[in-house]
C-alpha cells in the first residue's frame, strides 16, 4: 500500500460512496457505506491507514471540495461528478481570478446646498482653509468633496474632506447649534437622539441631547448627501441575482452603493413592487417628496429605529413588495425579519457595519442574518467517530436569507462571496476555515478627479 497516495485513496473512496467495488479491497467493497453516505469515523480508520493521516472526515470535505462536502448530522457525501481540475486543492481557493469590472459614474453632490445655508462666520471659515476665493469654481469641486461637518459645543468645527479631518478657525457655540438644529427641522426622540433631512435632500443631520443643555444639542453631525451613479451596475456583471448582503465600515460607501443598486433593480423590474425602508432618511431623503436616487422605487419613512422591523414586515404583508431594501441591519429582529421575508419570495437587499463576514457571523446582534444554528453535545462514542477533542459540534439549523455579499474593502474594492449559504456552513463546520472570495475592482471610465465619497 506504500505506493497509494492520498489522491488515489480518496478518488477511491469517491467511487466506494457511489457504490462501485474498488480492486484490491483498497477501501472495501462498500458494505459499509449506506445511502451514499458514511458516517463520522465508521469504518474510515482502512483510509486513514493507508495514507497515514490521523484526520476527522470533516477534513475530507474541506480539503476536497470537488469530491465530497458534509451535510446535516455529521454525513460525508459524494458529488455526483468530481472536478478533476480542482482535487486535492486547499479550501482557501480563491472564487475565480480577480475581476476588473469598468464602468461609468455620474456623480451628483448637494454639498453647496448645505454650504448656502450655513452661518455666515462657519461659511468664512469653511472658505478661509480651503485657501481658494468663494467665488471661484474651483472651491464648489473642492467643498463637494467634503464628507462631513462635525460640531461639539466649545470646541473648533471639524470638516472631513477625502480621508482627511480638516479643524476649522472658529469654535462652535449655542448660537450655531441652534440655528443648525433649526433648520434641519428635526424632532428629537426617547432617547435623546435626533436625525432630520431638511438642510438638503440627502444632507442628515444627527444631533445629541441632554437634560443639561435643554432643547439645544450639544454635539451635531452633518453628512453631506451624494448620489452616484455607476456602481450599482457591477452586480450586473456579476449576475447576482438573489438576495444581497452589503457589509463595510462607517463611511465606505453601503449607503451610496445600495442607492445605486436600488434604483437599477426599479427600473430593470418596473412591473415589481420595490421598497426602500428608509429609516434614517438617507437613502432617499426625507423631505415629502422622494430623492430622484432611488429611480422608481417607493420610500417608506421610519420615524423610529425599534419601528424597521415592523415597517419591513408591512412592506411585505400590506404593499405587495417584491423587493425589500433595508440600509442597516443593525439588530436580532431585524434579521429575524429578513429570515421570514425569504419564506415569503420576496427579495431581499440589505447593509449591515462589519469589516468582513466572520466578523458579522460573531456579532450576537446581527449572526442571525446569516442562519440559526445549534450546539449539539457529543456522547463518548460520537466524540470517538469523530476523531475530535470537542465535546460539541456547531450545526445549522437554518439557512441564511442571503445568497451573495459584498465586503467593501474600499470605494472601488469589493470582496464577493457568490455562495453565502454554502459558505457558512464551512465557516460554522470548521473554525479554520478562510475563505477566500472573488476579489472585484471597479474602475470608472469616465471618473472626476475626485474620488467617489460615501455617505455612509
Amino acid at each position: 500500500m506504500s505506493s497509494t497516495t492520498e489522491l488515489d485513496a480518496i478518488k477511491a473512496l469517491h467511487r466506494v460512496m457511489h457504490g462501485e467495488r474498488v480492486n484490491g479491497g483498497l477501501l472495501g467493497d462498500g458494505k459499509y457505506i449506506k445511502n451514499n453516505q458514511l458516517r463520522l469515523g465508521t469504518h474510515f480508520s482502512i483510509l486513514l491507514d493507508i495514507v497515514n493521516m490521523a484526520r476527522p472526515v470533516a477534513f475530507l470535505a474541506e480539503k476536497y471540495p470537488a469530491y465530497f462536502r458534509m451535510v446535516n448530522s455529521g454525513y460525508l457525501e459524494p458529488l455526483a461528478t468530481p472536478l478533476e481540475q480542482n482535487a486535492g486543492t486547499s479550501i482557501a481557493t480563491p472564487e475565480e481570478t480577480p475581476k476588473d469590472i469598468h464602468l461609468t459614474r455620474e456623480e451628483s453632490t448637494e454639498a453647496m446646498l448645505l454650504f448656502g445655508k450655513l452661518p455666515v462666520d462657519i461659511q468664512n471659515a469653511i472658505v478661509g482653509i480651503s485657501n481658494i476665493e468663494a467665488n471661484d469654481p474651483d472651491f464648489v469641486t473642492w467643498f463637494e468633496c467634503c464628507k462631513e461637518l462635525r460640531f461639539n459645543l466649545g470646541e473648533h468645527i471639524q470638516l472631513s474632506n477625502f480621508d482627511t479631518k480638516l479643524t476649522l478657525d472658529l469654535k462652535c457655540t449655542e448660537t450655531h447649534l441652534s440655528i443648525l438644529y433649526q433648520l434641519a427641522g428635526a424632532s428629537k426622540n426617547q432617547d435623546g437622539r435626533c436625525h432630520g433631512g431638511e438642510l438638503g435632500i440627502l444632507n442628515r443631520i444627527s444631533a445629541e441631547h441632554s437634560s443639561v443643555h435643554g432643547s439645544i444639542p450639544y454635539h451635531l453631525v452633518i453628512r453631506i448627501g451624494r448620489t452616484v451613479k455607476g456602481p450599482g451596475e457591477a452586480i450586473m456583471h456579476l449576475n447576482l441575482t438573489g438576495n444581497i448582503l452589503i457589509i463595510g465600515p462607517p463611511n465606505m460607501g453601503k449607503t451610496t452603493l445600495i442607492r445605486d443598486i436600488t434604483r437599477i433593480v426599479a427600473e430593470l423590474n418596473e412591473e415589481k413592487n420595490v421598497y426602500v425602508i428608509d429609516t434614517c432618511g438617507e437613502i432617499a431623503g426625507r423631505k415629502s417628496i422622494q430623492h430622484e436616487g432611488i429611480g422608481k422605487a417607493t420610500r417608506l419613512l421610519v420615524d423610529d429605529r425599534g419601528s424597521q422591523a415592523a415597517c419591513m414586515r408591512r412592506a411585505v404583508e400590506n404593499l405587495s413588495a417584491n423587493v425589500i431594501v433595508v440600509d442597516e441591519i443593525t439588530n436580532s429582529n431585524e434579521a429575524k425579519e429578513c429570515q421570514r421575508i425569504s419564506t415569503r419570495s420576496v427579495r431581499t437587499i440589505a447593509t449591515i457595519h462589519g469589516s468582513s463576514m466572520a466578523e458579522a457571523l460573531r456579532n450576537k446582534e446581527t449572526s442571525g442574518i446569516f442562519g440559526e444554528f445549534q450546539t449539539v453535545i457529543l456522547n463518548a462514542v460520537e466524540k470517538k467517530n469523530a476523531f475530535s477533542e470537542n465535546k460539541s459540534v456547531v450545526e445549522v439549523i437554518q439557512e441564511s436569507p442571503f445568497d451573495h455579499c459584498i465586503e467593501l474593502e474600499s470605494y472601488t474594492s469589493w470582496k464577493v462571496h457568490r455562495d453565502v449559504k454554502k459558505l457558512v456552513a464551512k465557516m460554522v463546520a470548521s473554525k479554520t476555515f478562510e475563505p477566500l472570495p472573488l476579489q472585484v475592482n471597479l474602475i470608472f471610465e469616465t471618473d472626476s478627479a475626485s474620488p467617489m465619497i460615501p455617505s455612509t
